[in-house]
């Protein structure tokens, strides 16, 4: 177990520095068992966006003339499992991972939603209880193992994951946009083809610093 979590860990350093690697839905380890994702916390995040009952995508429609097609642009992400949810968050807006068994950390007792900070005195990064933040419907202590931290961009905050799964490419034509921002602000949207919710990283540094005050 050690040894692949160091796999993980060298192969997401490689990735932060290097985001032109070819890594396009490469798992992190060749090692690393897949994931199962329970079908209830990803239905309820589909349904959020209307799209539990639209599995099936619009067919694209024909351009007549042409025959160059156009590549969509796509977002590099990390996907990470958190209390049974598939995340993807761009890797643009990741600025380190650690193992939380590795961290020293101040335990945090005026917010439930945060689990503690670690850093220097003068910065501290803050721990996000991801699974209380992004599903607090279906929040259990229980199901909160976590075991790895995604340090946001900025190094002021982090958030706490059950484990990082691999890293994937996702077109922007094939996310589904979030409809309703005041159900989940955090939301960016929804990954049909990965099963996954894209976060809207600004938006929850953004929520963040209001909650914080």
């Amino acid at each position: 177990m050690a040894d692949q979590k160091k796999v993980v860990y060298e192969y997401l350093e490689a990735l932060l520095h290097d985001p032109d690697a070819e890594t396009s839905e490469a798992p992190l380890s060749e090692r690393q068992e897949r994931l199962e994702i329970p079908e209830d916390s990803v239905a309820e995040v589909l349904d959020s966006c209307n799209l539990a009952q639209h599995s099936e995508p619009e067919p694209e429609p024909v351009v007549v003339g042409s025959s160059e097609q156009v590549d969509s642009p796509v977002v590099r992400c990390i996907l990470v499992d958190v209390h049974g949810l598939k995340l993807a968050i761009p890797i643009s807006d990741v600025d380190g991972a650690q193992e939380i068994s590795s961290l020293t950390m101040s335990i945090e007792m005026r917010h439930d939603w945060i689990i503690g900070h670690f850093g220097p005195d003068d910065t501290p990064v803050s721990v996000i209880d991801t699974g209380r933040w992004v599903i607090p419907q279906s929040y259990s202590v229980d199901k909160a193992a976590y075991t790895d931290v995604l340090i946001l961009k900025g190094r002021r905050w982090a958030l706490a994951c059950n484990q990082i799964i691999q890293s994937v490419d996702l077109s922007l034509q094939d996310i589904n946009l979030n409809q309703d921002k005041d159900r989940r602000a955090w939301l960016y949207g929804t990954s049909l083809k990965q099963r996954c919710a894209v976060l809207d990283t600004d938006q929850l540094l953004e929520e963040f610093e209001v909650m914080i005050i």
